[in-house]
């Protein structure tokens, strides 16, 4: 469970976390690992003015953002479904 502060707001947040990972198979000098990303938005936020609720619409601009790109230190990050 990811560690996030107990102050009640009106923002969303947002919590990275490992899952799991696991040797490369094609290279074993590389790791292949899991990113979750939790998204906690309190209920008097879920609405917006779109057709999505808003924790849709994070989680669609956080697949847009990282899916395909390459970030120094980590690799090319391969995005799934939610």
């Amino acid at each position: 469970m990811p560690r996030v502060s107990n102050t009640e707001n009106a923002q969303s947040i947002i919590a990275l976390r490992i899952v799991k990972g696991s040797a490369n198979n094609e290279n074993n000098q590389f790791k292949d690992f899991v990113i979750g990303i939790e998204i906690f938005v309190p209920m008097t936020q879920w609405v917006i003015k779109d057709s999505n609720l808003r924790p849709f619409a994070i989680m669609g601009e956080i697949h847009n953002s990282l899916n395909g790109k390459i970030i120094d230190g980590l690799g090319k990050m391969n995005g799934g479904d939610f």
